[in-house]
C-alpha cells in the first residue's frame, strides 16, 4: 500500500501505515505486549484482573435457542452486559429474534450485513451500553453479533457466549 499509494489517479492524501491486526502476532510483530507502566494503569490494570466469564457453545442446527438460553443464563447471574458471538449473520438475525422477545433484556444485533445509515445508529447505541467508557445499566442488554465485533469495535462485557469458528 506504502508504495502503490500515490499510483491512484486521486493519491490517499494522509501517509498510511502497514500494521498487523492479529491476535497470534508473529515475526517482529510479536514484540507488541504490555509493560509495567501498562500494568499498573488505575483503568487497565481493573479490566486485566476483572473476572471474564465466557461460554464456548458447539451450536447444531437449532443452537440459536442454546445460544440465546446461555445469554439469558448470564443475565440470571446478574450480568448486565453480554456478547453472543455467532459465526453467520442468518444465526445471529436468529438468536436476536428470541432474546428481542424476551422482556428482560434489550438486544442489539451487529453485523457487518447492515446498511451504513443504520450501523450509525446501532454502533452508537451498542457504545452508549458497552463502550468500554459506559456507565453500568439497570436493564441488562445483550450484543448479537457476528466475529466483525472483533474489528474496531471497543466494547466491553459482563459475559461472553461464542459459538466455536470452524477450521
Amino acid at each position: 500500500i506504502q508504495v502503490y499509494r500515490n499510483w491512484a489517479e486521486n493519491p490517499l492524501p494522509l501517509p498510511s501505515r502497514f500494521t498487523v491486526m492479529s491476535a497470534t502476532p508473529r515475526g517482529e510483530s510479536a514484540a507488541f505486549g504490555l509493560e509495567l507502566d501498562d500494568v499498573c494503569h488505575p483503568v487497565l490494570s481493573k479490566r486485566l484482573s476483572a473476572s471474564k466469564p465466557a461460554k464456548l457453545v458447539e451450536l447444531e442446527k437449532t443452537g440459536e435457542t442454546e445460544a440465546a438460553s446461555q445469554a439469558l443464563e448470564f443475565v440470571k447471574q446478574d450480568k448486565r452486559r453480554i456478547g453472543v458471538v455467532v459465526n453467520r449473520v442468518d444465526r445471529a438475525r436468529k438468536v436476536f429474534t428470541r432474546l428481542r422477545k424476551d422482556r428482560r433484556v434489550d438486544a442489539l444485533l451487529l453485523t457487518g450485513r447492515v446498511r451504513p445509515l443504520d450501523r450509525e445508529g446501532i454502533e452508537a447505541e451498542a457504545l452508549r451500553r458497552v463502550g468500554t467508557a459506559a456507565e453500568a445499566s439497570e436493564r441488562p442488554v445483550v450484543v448479537v453479533a457476528t466475529q466483525t465485533i472483533e474489528v474496531g469495535a471497543n466494547l466491553d462485557f459482563d459475559a461472553l457466549v461464542t459459538e466455536c469458528a470452524p477450521l
